[in-house]
């Protein structure tokens, strides 16, 4: 049976969304059973025995990337230079895509409530914990970011090179906030499986749009 590219695509969307869904749905259980505390534990004192100086300069730095107003900035700037470089389309949906997502954190956040750890905590944060809201929109825009690099570039080399410096880019995002001591490690899982989920979503859409 042969499936066309666009059927390839969003079969393989589909099989991440589900994927996502399926970690972020265990995680979410697991949290209102109360059983996540002993693994958030073990990994929070685990990173954070690698507190010192220059560490905490460098995770301040990968947090401070990661923050929403950081985020939105780097958003902004991308929605102008594609709608400048004539793919509108690509524009709006970025803008849509990290715009919602946003807003689809704090209602995860409201709806689980979690409370932030206190334990050793290295910088402030405020609101609630579940799902990390930086790991989240890390997710979003770098990842966003890379799909529109690797589609428009004919480079193996930039290809690889740009899924490695996205990826890399999340998830130091993520290990910045547990080391910083504003987020458990299963908000951080959280925050990728529900970031990853809703991204699969928009690049499908944006992608059968661009096919049709």
């Amino acid at each position: 049976m042969y499936l066309s590219n666009e059927k390839k695509n969003v079969l393989l969307s589909g099989v991440f969304f589900v994927g996502f869904l399926i970690t972020f749905a265990i995680f979410a259980e697991k949290l209102e059973l109360h059983k996540l505390y002993r693994f958030d534990i073990k990994v929070i004192r685990w990173i954070q025995s690698k507190i010192d100086s220059p560490n905490t300069r460098l995770m301040k730095l990968f947090t401070f990337l990661g923050s929403p107003m950081v985020v939105s900035i780097l958003v902004m700037f991308t929605v102008v230079l594609l709608y400048w470089k004539g793919r509108r389309r690509e524009a709006v949906g970025m803008f849509i895509a990290n715009a919602a997502g946003a807003g689809l954190n704090e209602t995860l956040k409201y709806l689980f409530h979690r409370r932030r750890p206190d334990i050793h905590r290295l910088t402030a944060a405020h609101g609630y914990s579940f799902p990390s809201g930086h790991s989240m929109g890390s997710v979003m825009f770098y990842g966003t970011l890379g799909y529109f690099v690797c589609r428009w570039t004919r480079s193996i080399f930039i290809k690889i090179f740009t899924c490695i410096a996205s990826a890399f880019m999340i998830l130091m995002t993520g290990v910045s906030r547990i080391y910083l001591g504003v987020h458990y490690p299963s908000d951080v899982i959280a925050g990728f499986t529900a970031g990853g989920a809703w991204l699969s979503v928009c690049l499908t859409g944006l992608h059968s749009r661009n096919e049709s």
